[in-house]
């Protein structure tokens, strides 16, 4: 790996914890954090708690691939080969975003259905 390459990474890391952290650090918030004797909470509580958690994470990874695929496109630098990767990434990222959108639609959906939300 030359200097290049790794600047780069750390270069990429650093603007992803530049992007990213902020919505973590508000986000932890209103994560409540989740006793396996359930405490006081109930199972309908339980179970909106572990469904935010999932889709949180989720969606957070999906915005990274899309940070990550337009990082790369602008780094292409012309080459049409890095071009047509980096617009993979991209689109990935996009399905990535519609599949989460409409699994917490139907996880609503259902949750609202049998009486839980």
């Amino acid at each position: 790996m030359n200097k290049q390459d790794f600047g780069k990474k750390i270069g990429l890391a650093a603007m992803t914890l530049v992007l990213v952290g902020p919505s973590l650090a508000f986000g932890a918030s209103t994560i409540s954090p989740v006793n396996v004797s359930f405490g006081s909470q109930t199972l309908n509580e339980f179970l909106i708690s572990i469904k935010d958690i999932a889709l949180g994470i989720t969606f957070t990874l999906a915005v990274l691939v899309l940070i990550y695929g337009g990082i790369m496109y602008m780094l292409s630098a012309g080459d049409a080969t890095k071009a047509t990767t980096a617009k993979k990434i991209v689109t990935s990222g996009l399905i990535g975003v519609a599949i989460i959108a409409a699994a917490y639609l139907l996880i609503s959906l259902i949750m609202y259905l049998i009486g839980l939300a």
